[in-house]
């Protein structure tokens, strides 16, 4: 079957995912005007901000490893993306395996009182 066939395919592309962070990485510079108005600027340093538990999380990054910190994030949204891939087909193979739903079941009705039988 062509969709258990997709499945193993997400599997093993989700297995060579190893490393992966969520959460979004933003570049924050500190800035302090001088008493002459001049504005001074240095940074940049970068925080990556997640939502864990309901709160949102703040992490300091050095500039070092953004690039692997990028990469990781990249890895977390492909592996959520190969995640709901990997639903639809099942839900796909769920409903295709199901009995025909089509039919509506039929409706009990009580036999109307001229009816009755006697005994």
């Amino acid at each position: 079957m062509k969709a258990r066939k997709e499945q193993a395919e997400i599997l093993k592309d989700m297995a060579v995912i190893t490393r992966m962070r969520k959460g979004r990485l933003t570049e924050q510079y500190n800035r302090r005007r001088s008493e002459d108005g001049t504005e001074r600027r240095w940074g940049p340093y970068y925080t990556l901000q997640a939502w864990v538990e309901g709160r949102n999380r703040s992490e300091r990054i050095p500039a070092e490893v953004v690039p692997e910190a990028r990469r990781d994030i990249q890895n977390y949204v492909a592996f959520t993306e190969l995640c709901d891939r990997y639903v639809q087909i099942a839900e796909g193979i769920a409903k295709a395996e199901m009995p025909d739903s089509k039919k509506k079941p039929r409706r009990f009705r009580p036999p109307s009182v001229g009816k009755l039988h006697s005994s």
